[in-house]
């Protein structure tokens, strides 16, 4: 098994990170419209269902006692762990799914990998996260994830069939029975979608961090095969890969912040680029959508440029 990162949570600790992390993907990550007013009680709203129901799972002994076990394997697969159970809870809210369902997502999204603590062989303690979907040898995790999870009663059956069923694919293409999505859970479908899109945008997989554009594209690319189309519809009308803010660096080299978001085009928003000119900084907007052939080619933690980073840290607005 992966060795303990001695990090001590307790449970008000994990319940902390989940809200925390919730209220970011809600402030920053999704869209609830144009009425300003209205989004914020739509926020709200989800804010506190989401919330109350990862607060009454983990009074859930079974439930909270396999957490403390993926985090005493590994910290960074406790953090996909519960990204995944967040991306998997908002997608069923925005799909309307009964709350039990929603509540069964959130379960299942955050249990989804626990097979992972007892392949450190397969695995290592550097790339819990990143995920190869041509290695056969990874779908071993989930057999070992439901055999193990099989003995917890009081995990839910949907619960489990997500752990089981996760790498699964629309088409029957995938692992670890080959079924299809007439047989494939509506809740597992929704929780392929949402662990691949952490994974290839969590900077703890072992090849770094991939754009968000890289990995809409990959999910687009495979809808109808690996990925349920309708779920993917949902989910990338309402997921803002660039918050405002973002430090990005486009395509054709620029380096710029994230300025406003388009209504109806989350994925081409108008980029602020700063740059210095001999001993000035000057600014120039550039949009996306009027700019087709750029795209967002990376989230940046700083520029490069130490002036630059000075003025985006002290006088951009």
């Amino acid at each position: 098994m992966y060795r303990n990162n001695k990090i001590l949570l307790d449970t008000s600790d994990v319940i902390n990170i989940f809200n925390e992390k919730l209220r970011h993907m809600l402030d920053k990550n999704f869209y609830f419209g144009l009425d300003s007013r209205l989004s914020e009680v739509l926020r709200e709203n989800m804010y506190e269902k989401l919330a109350s129901m990862f607060r009454s799972l983990m009074k859930n002994i079974d439930f909270s006692n396999n957490i403390f076990l993926i985090k005493n394997a590994n910290i960074d697969l406790l953090e996909h762990s519960i990204n995944t159970a967040l991306y998997s809870g908002i997608i069923a809210s925005f799909m309307n799914l009964p709350n039990s369902n929603i509540k069964n997502t959130i379960m299942g999204g955050a249990l989804h990998d626990i097979g992972k603590i007892f392949e450190e062989e397969a695995f290592g303690l550097k790339n819990t996260v990143f995920f190869d979907e041509d290695d056969e040898s990874i779908y071993t995790h989930v057999l070992r994830g439901k055999q193990h999870i099989d003995s917890f009663s009081d995990i839910s059956e949907d619960a489990k069939k997500i752990i089981l069923e996760h790498h699964e694919h629309y088409d029957g293409s995938g692992h670890p029975n080959g079924i299809d999505f007439e047989k494939i859970s509506l809740l597992s479908r929704i929780v392929a979608i949402a662990n691949v899109y952490d994974a290839m945008n969590n900077k703890n997989g072992e090849n770094g961090i991939f754009a968000p554009y890289d990995s809409v594209e990959y999910i687009m690319a495979y809808s109808g095969t690996m990925f349920d189309y309708d779920i993917v519809k949902v989910f990338f009308k309402k997921i803002i890969p660039y918050p405002i803010g973002t430090l990005v660096r486009l395509s054709d080299g620029r380096v710029g912040v994230v300025e406003r978001i388009p209504d109806g085009f989350l994925f081409r928003p108008v980029i602020k680029i700063v740059k210095q000119l001999d001993t000035r900084i000057i600014m120039e907007e550039v949009s996306l959508m009027d700019n087709p052939s750029i795209t967002v080619k990376a989230i940046l933690e700083k520029t490069p440029n130490p002036s630059v980073q000075s003025y985006l840290k002290h006088g951009f607005n």
